[in-house]
């Protein structure tokens, strides 16, 4: 359904769809925790380095799947000054919720390198979105901003009182600027500013 035809069958009904729609549909990051398992000492290889290796496991405890995930583990000495650093995807990088993955982060370091502690964090969890349902709401709810803009200068009363408390709203959800262009466009301010009336 063409969001125009909404919108002159009355304009608080359009913004009230979009809302609807586009809220809890912007990803969230999946909730990971990481258990490290055990730390080996690998075999030191020629005269100038020692390898060595953090073997743990990472798990999914949200409600939905992961993106690619990368962990990040880090040598520390007495201090707590970072020595070393690497990264590593775990096996599976994608996890469903409940699931477990397994990685290993391995390090070289120089013979008069020397740390006492170690710590693996999850260094990225990008969540899986579908672009095309966030792109199609984003094309709607330009339709509503450009709407108002468009019954510029006199403007509308529900515009006047309810597009910038929707399109805040909908900017609130997690990583909606990253999806939503009237999240950073400024095209709303520039619908209360030629009104030269504030938002509600």
């Amino acid at each position: 359904m063409n969001i125009r035809s909404i919108v002159f069958g009355g304009t608080a009904m359009a913004i009230a769809v979009i809302l609807a729609l586009v809220i809890g549909v912007l990803p969230a990051s999946a909730a990971l925790s990481v258990t490290v398992t055990s730390q080996n000492m690998r075999y030191v290889e020629g005269f100038f380095t020692k390898h060595w290796v953090i073997e743990g496991q990472v798990q999914n405890q949200g409600n939905e799947a992961s993106g690619p995930i990368t962990v990040e583990g880090v040598l520390t000495d007495e201090s707590g000054t970072i020595v070393a650093r690497s990264t590593a995807e775990p096996a599976p990088n994608v996890l469903q919720p409940g699931q477990s993955g397994t990685f290993s982060i391995p390090f070289a370091l120089q013979l008069s390198e020397h740390f006492k502690d170690y710590r693996v964090s999850v260094l990225s969890q990008g969540t899986p979105r579908n672009d095309n349902n966030i792109s199609i709401l984003n094309n709607k709810l330009n339709e509503v901003v450009d709407f108002c803009l468009g019954s510029l200068p006199n403007g509308t009363s529900t515009c006047d009182n309810e597009l910038s408390p929707a399109v805040s709203k909908v900017c609130a959800e997690e990583n909606a600027k990253q999806f939503i262009d009237a999240c950073n466009n400024e095209k709303v301010v520039q619908y209360y500013k030629t009104r030269n009336i504030s938002a509600p």
